[in-house]
């Protein structure tokens, strides 16, 4: 062979393999690629604590970024310890948020479709996908026995002295003092005592796999005060809900900054 074609055999020869080699080379890079999965909270006071007649549980505002592939989510669930005692609150996802704002003014009929069921769901790869969810107590039978009790105690008022108003239905509850027993009771179960707090928050992806990020965050004592009188609502809403009537005692939550201290992935 004359070296003209030594030459372009060993041209022919290189672009074959080069046309090989860089697809090759790619779906290696790709294969190579690792998902991953990062809890981004949003900045001003994501986390919110509440107390009422579901008990203590939490909404959490963030965005998940998924890297590289896609993500399939199977699941949330997240654990609460107070550090002081190291007391845990177990809560699981159960429903979410549009994260859009609502222009249509407070009325209900304009809020259609902006809170959902939570369900399986899935992040495309190098995407950000923005979350509000809610997390429920994972054990409310303490607080519907609670509650329960209070019905019981309110029905038998109701039948024994036929009050005319409200006010005169609460002044019997509040001279007879059961209703005021139960107060302990819901003490007990208000979760949200001032300090500071670890927040667990784990992510079932991709039917097996779990992200788990560790957040930290605190309670002032101004919080707990304003969260425990929650009590109070909770003993006596049920009255003017009975009687259809809008209660006069607020629900009060805490909005509070978190800081994430690690994940394991």
């Amino acid at each position: 062979m004359t070296t003209y074609e030594i030459l372009t055999l060993a041209v022919s020869i290189t672009a074959v393999v080069v046309s090989i080699a860089i697809p090759l080379i790619q779906f290696i890079l790709r294969k190579m690629k690792q998902l991953k999965l990062t809890i981004l909270p949003f900045d001003h006071t994501p986390l919110t604590l509440f107390f009422n007649e579901s008990g203590s549980y939490i909404k959490f505002k963030f965005s998940l970024e998924c890297k590289n592939k896609p993500a399939t989510i199977h699941s949330m669930h997240a654990r609460v310890i107070r550090d002081s005692d190291k007391e845990q609150l177990e809560l699981i996802w159960s429903t979410a948020e549009s994260v859009y704002v609502n222009w249509f003014g407070p009325n209900a009929a304009n809020r259609i479709n902006s809170v959902s069921i939570v369900h399986p769901l899935k992040v495309l790869a190098d995407t950000l996908e923005p979350m509000i969810i809610e997390f429920s107590n994972c054990n409310q039978a303490s607080i519907l026995n609670v509650c329960s009790q209070r019905n019981d105690i309110i029905n038998k008022a109701l039948q024994q002295w036929h009050p005319e108003k409200i006010d005169e239905l609460i002044a019997i509850l509040h001279e007879e003092g059961n209703l005021e027993q139960l107060k302990p009771s819901l003490i007990e179960l208000d979760f949200w005592k001032a300090g500071t707090y670890k927040l667990y928050l784990d992510i079932q992806y991709n039917t097996s796999k779990i992200l788990t990020t560790e957040f930290q965050f605190s309670i002032s004592d101004a919080s707990e005060h304003a969260i425990k009188n929650n009590t109070q609502a909770i003993l006596l809403c049920q009255i003017y809900k009975q009687s259809n009537l809008p209660c006069p005692y607020r629900f009060e939550f805490v909005d509070t900054e978190i800081s994430q201290i690690s994940h394991v992935q």
